[in-house]
């Protein structure tokens, strides 16, 4: 892959991570989220992956508590 593939993809993981506007940091050429920390530019895609993955299982954990366990979490999203 070269340079600029490896852009283009950083580009696109930055824009649909899930984080919206406020958050999302682009001047100057700039691909950061401030609510997550992550530099899409400068940050490995090691520690890309890392961070997002870390962030979804937290995510997931919120949701399983908030359904009152894994078996009703599953019951909700499966029906």
């Amino acid at each position: 892959m070269d340079d600029k593939d490896n852009l283009i993809l950083r580009k696109l993981v930055w824009l649909s991570h899930q984080c919206y506007f406020p958050f999302l940091y682009g001047d100057d050429g700039e691909m950061q989220c401030n609510h997550c920390f992550i530099d899409f530019k400068r940050d490995s895609a090691e520690s890309i992956q890392n961070k997002l993955e870390e962030i979804h299982m937290r995510q997931l954990q919120k949701d399983v508590e908030a359904a009152g366990g894994w078996e009703n979490w599953r019951k909700k999203i499966h029906g």
